[in-house]
């Protein structure tokens, strides 16, 4: 990929639209120079935004409204353009990429604050084409066609100010997880995570079999006759203690488990046989006292008969009384019920015969009332006529009058309201010639304004820019004062890291001291052994020989400690040496990473201070004290654009009044005229309705409406009148026939009912007499028997004699079951019955007891045995293939003690090794021979943690390898450069179809000698010589002077610009 033409427009601090044409270098190395701040890195920034929709830095990601420029108006559409050429087959192909970003659009019409725009990107392909798709469907063409992704790009692409000084002084760790993005060495790291999680299953897996035997030994219960000291008890306990039980305890569980079933088994055995004869002897007695329990009963139940048959004989007679009184009721009550029939019969006949009589005697006086009140009625209907007709003629009469009425009222209303439009009219004419007037007036007064207004953009401008770099100044002091606080932090932490090494030093010393005098003493007291056992003339067994002038003697005070303790005591110091190690290694990465911080600190703040000259802040001013005046200058700048900012927004709404004010000045005339003419037609109509309304008030018959209504009233008061008498006079009628009607109705029912009355009342008085003659009965006896008893008392009565008789019976056939069930037996003894049960009871439920805590005991321990020889079956197997994988995870992962490099890292040393070739090829021409670039070897890379990407520098003057952060600034810059180039070569060589033909620079060469920067320009010269195009961006003014292509960027107070010097 090789760029063409790159166009910018409201990006970042680029305004105006801004093209750069890349063919025109004639060489292809050229510089990009301008002032700090004034947009060189914007350049590279927006050609990785139009590849990839992001800016350039990895650390200061900004979003689109982040990157619309501030220096033109929301009505101007942020964009970059760039077109590229890629070479397929040999061939180039020409691409054209549209993107912009998403910004704040300004409103068009109405009220509100801006529009929201989303981004939108177009891709032109080598035919002319544009590529159809969504965004991140055009965003993976892009990547496609270049081959890398951005963060490939930007390691193969640009060399940013700081990054790859980064890279080159970072930790393993760090390097690893740039070059797993670079290098796609991800899946070795994959590897790692499955056999982690391979062997955390593993091992999970055998503490659960661990726990599941610890389980099953729990649950063997052990017979009471064992001792706590048994063997196997003492095997349980420790396994059951334990938290992760010993395999080596739990098979000599297994081992002896066996036995104690066997010896259960035989107990359990015995006891079944002693069962099996006690429950024979206690179902016996159970069936004797069942036996005798059925035969105590049934004498009872005799006992019980006996004294019933005895009331029983003494209730008979009184029983038999009761029967015959209550038959006597019964037949009482059946008379008196033929009676009662009689009785009604006779009284219904006498009462049917007084009413026709009553009837017959007001038949004549009904039919005189009937024609006297026919005679009302026709007159009444008479009068209820004529009032009718006169009514009819007083209605049509009064609702011609209301229509009059009605008529005068609409003409009234509508005269009225022509007259309020016309004085509306009138106020609308007065209004409109006030408005063209006042209008006149403002557009005087809008053309005064506009023009005291007119600097207000040019000083908004003025004070954007101002506030620019004063934010830019804060941000670059929020920084200093955070860098600040890690430095003072890392002062502290070096602090902290030396007291603790002094402690572990001092603790060392005196355990070490404590064992040198033990171990002396120990050796004085083997000496003092020897020396107590030495014999004259007798050869000792340390020197041979015979005679012995001062053997040693143990003195009171020395008590030698035994060989266990004294090794004790030397693991002690030998531990405490090694944390002595540590601690040393630790405060010395603290003193180191305190130091750096402090010149990074010192270097920061020097530049910082320089920039300041400006805001003409001494160098000597303190953070706090700069940051007081930076906010002080922030928000005088605030209030200035807030002052202009208010300015230009009141111009521009002045000159869209201007320029719309002549349309308005006419649409006011034309409102004007419209509203005098208006005024003249409503005039004309009032005048006409108020003659209508005179001609109708002269037509009226009746005074008021109200009038008209109320004779209207009176008239249909009369008719209600008359009405309301024919109703009456025609409801008498009514009623005096139906009277009439009914009476007649009556005597007619009467008539027919007394013949069949009166032979009914014969036919029951026949029925009674026969009912009094079959009974037995006279009048005065059934009368007398129903007045003292009623017929519930004959019924009662009867009933309780059948109870009688039915109780005997029942009594009679219990004595006769009972005695066949005695059948002539004696009576039992129950409680001798009872005291023999309970006896074998208690002896069968305590062996039964006994026997089940047995059958339990040993089936529980059988299954507990076995599901230990299961779990231990096949703990072989598992325990090999769990020991494989932990060996193969702790290898690849890097946890084994002295390897602690993980195997992605190692196959990153490949790729980084391919990488030290190219860049040392260049390091080395561009320090004279002087250095070269190593990695850590592979002996010392896993020594204590990861140090398998670490850098070392190798000089060639000294002949010694040292740590890549010792060297110098420029000499960092110049390995850093070298390092770029040879990852850029890299990753080419890697990826076979990328064809990047463009490097950017950004910034380092400031810290070079005059000799270092002509051989790094001379590298990248050579470099260039094909057809990379490279760009160096810098402010550094010598370089000028050795780079004839230059893209100079300048910045006013309308943004960034570019031109092209080309020598």
């Amino acid at each position: 990929m090789k760029p063409i033409k790159l166009t910018l427009q409201a990006f970042g601090s680029y305004g105006e639209r801004t093209s750069i044409d890349f063919t025109r270098p004639v060489q292809s190395l050229f510089l990009v120079t301008g002032d700090t701040g004034a947009g060189k890195t914007t350049i590279f920034d927006a050609l990785v935004y139009a590849l990839y929709g992001e800016n350039s830095s990895n650390t200061n990601k900004k979003t689109g409204n982040d990157l619309q420029s501030q220096f033109v108006g929301r009505d101007v559409t942020p964009f970059v353009e760039l077109t590229f050429s890629e070479a397929n087959g040999g061939a180039e192909e020409i691409y054209t990429v549209h993107r912009s970003p998403a910004h704040l659009r300004k409103r068009q019409r109405g009220q509100g604050g801006d529009i929201p725009v989303n981004e939108t990107i177009a891709l032109t392909m080598p035919d002319g084409r544009d590529f159809s798709g969504k965004n991140n469907e055009i965003n993976n063409k892009l990547q496609e066609i270049i081959g890398l992704t951005k963060e490939q790009f930007m390691q193969v692409g640009m060399i940013a100010q700081g990054e790859f000084m980064e890279l080159l002084r970072t930790d393993s760790g760090t390097k690893k997880e740039i070059f797993r993005k670079l290098f796609n060495t991800a899946i070795f790291q994959q590897i790692t995570d499955n056999l982690k999680e391979r062997n955390k299953a593993a091992q999970s897996e055998m503490d659960k079999l661990l726990l599941r035997c610890k389980l099953k030994a729990e649950d063997i219960q052990l017979p009471e006759s064992i001792a706590s000291d048994h063997p196997i008890a003492e095997l349980k306990a420790a396994i059951i203690k334990s938290e992760k039980p010993n395999i080596v305890t739990i098979e000599k569980l297994l081992e002896e488990l066996p036995s104690l079933c066997e010896s259960l088994a035989q107990q359990e055995k015995e006891l079944k046989q002693d069962f099996t004869t006690l429950s024979a002897q206690r179902e016996q007695s159970i069936s004797q006292y069942t036996a005798g329990k059925l035969l105590a009963g049934a004498y009872a139940e005799l006992d019980k008969i006996t004294e019933q048959e005895k009331e029983l004989a003494v209730q008979q007679s009184d029983q038999e009384k009761n029967a015959q009184l209550a038959q006597a009721i019964m037949d009482a009550y059946q008379i008196k019920s033929a009676h009662d029939l009689y009785a009604s019969q006779a009284k219904l006949l006498q009462d049917t015969m007084a009413q026709k009589e009553r009837e017959t005697a007001r038949l004549p006086e009904l039919k005189t009332a009937e024609e006297t009140a026919t005679s009302q009625s026709q007159a009444a209907k008479k009068a209820y006529t004529q009032e009718l007709s006169a009514f009819s003629a007083l209605q049509t009469k009064v609702t011609a009058a209301k229509e009059n009425f009605a008529a005068i009222a609409a003409a009234e209303k509508a005269c009225a309201a022509a007259q309020a439009q016309a004085a509306a009219a009138q106020i609308e004419k007065e209004k409109a010639q006030k408005s063209l007037a006042a209008f006149n007036e403002d557009i005087k007064q809008w053309n005064k304004r506009f023009q005291e207004l007119s600097s207000a953009t040019g000083e908004k401008q003025k004070w954007a820019e101002k506030q620019g770099k004063v934010e830019a100044w804060q941000k670059q002091q929020l920084d200093l004062a955070d860098l600040d606080k890690k430095r003072s932090a890392a002062h502290d932490a070096a602090t902290q890291a030396q007291n603790s090494f002094k402690q572990a030093e001092d603790n060392y010393q005196q355990k070490r001291d404590a064992y040198e005098h033990a171990h002396r003493i120990f050796l004085n007291a083997q000496a003092g052994l020897l020396a107590a056992d030495l014999e004259p003339n007798t050869p000792c067994p340390v020197c041979g020989s015979t005679t012995h002038p001062h053997p040693y003697v143990l003195s009171a005070s020395e008590q030698p400690l035994e060989r266990q303790a004294l090794e004790d005591l030397q693991k002690q110091v030998n531990q405490l040496n090694i944390q002595q190690s540590k601690a040393a290694q630790k405060a010395s990465e603290a003193l180191t990473n305190c130091k750096n911080l402090t010149e990074q600190y010192q270097s920061a703040k020097e530049k910082f201070t320089a920039s300041l000259q400006e805001a003409k802040i001494s160098a000597d001013t303190s953070l706090s004290a700069i940051a007081q005046e930076l906010h002080k200058w922030a928000a005088v700048i605030q209030q200035k654009l807030q002052k202009y900012s208010l300015e230009v927004q009141e111009a521009n709404a002045l000159k869209e009044n201007l320029a719309t004010s002549s349309n308005k000045l006419a649409e006011l005339e034309q409102t004007a005229q419209k509203a005098d003419t208006k005024h003249r037609e409503l005039e004309t109509k009032w005048q006409s309705l108020s003659s209508q309304l005179t001609t109708l008030k002269g037509q009226q018959t009746y005074t008021s409406p109200a009038a008209a209504e109320a004779a209207l009233a009176a008239g249909q008061t009369q008719l209600q009148q008359a009405q309301e008498k024919a109703k009456k006079a025609e409801g008498e009628l009514t009623a005096a026939q139906k009277s009439r009607q009914e009476a007649e109705t009556i005597i007619n029912d009467c008539s027919q009912k007394i013949p069949q009355q009166t032979t009914a009342k014969e036919t029951t008085y026949e029925a009674y007499q026969k009912q009094c003659t079959a009974k037995n009965m006279t009048e005065a006896q059934w009368q007398a028997l129903t007045a003292e008893y009623t017929a519930q008392d004959g019924e009662d009565k009867r009933t309780r004699y059948q109870q009688y008789k039915n109780t005997a019976l029942k009594v009679q056939g219990q004595k006769e079951t009972q005695l066949k069930n005695i059948n002539g037996q004696q009576r039992p003894d129950l409680t001798a019955l009872a005291a023999t049960q309970d006896t074998l009871n208690v002896q069968w439920q305590e062996l039964g007891d006994k026997l089940k805590h047995l059958q339990q005991l040993r089936q529980r321990n059988e299954e507990a045995t076995a599901s230990l020889r299961d779990l231990m079956g096949n703990r072989n197997n598992k325990i090999a293939a769990a020991a494989r994988i932990e060996n193969l995870y702790s290898r690849l992962s890097g946890k084994m003690t002295g390897s602690r490099m993980d195997i992605e890292t190692f196959v990153q040393r490949h790729y980084l090794q391919q990488i030290l070739l190219a860049a040392n090829y260049r390091f080395a021409e561009m320090s004279a021979g002087q250095f070269e670039l190593r990695l850590m070897p592979v002996e010392d890379a896993g020594q204590g943690k990861n140090r398998g990407l670490d850098l070392r520098v190798y000089s060639t003057v000294t002949g010694q390898e040292r740590d890549i952060k010792t060297l110098s600034g420029g000499e960092s810059f110049m390995a850093a450069l070298s390092l770029a180039l040879g990852m850029s070569d890299q990753i080419q060589a890697n990826t076979a179809a990328i064809n990047l033909d463009i490097m950017f620079i950004d910034e380092g060469f400031g810290s070079l000698d005059d000799h270092s920067r002509s051989q790094a320009i001379k590298v990248l010269k050579r470099l260039s010589a094909g057809n990379k195009l490279i760009g160096i961006i810098s402010h550094v003014t010598e370089l000028k002077q050795e780079i004839d292509n230059q893209l100079i960027v300048n910045k006013n107070e309308k943004g960034s610009h570019v031109t092209w010097q080309i020598s």
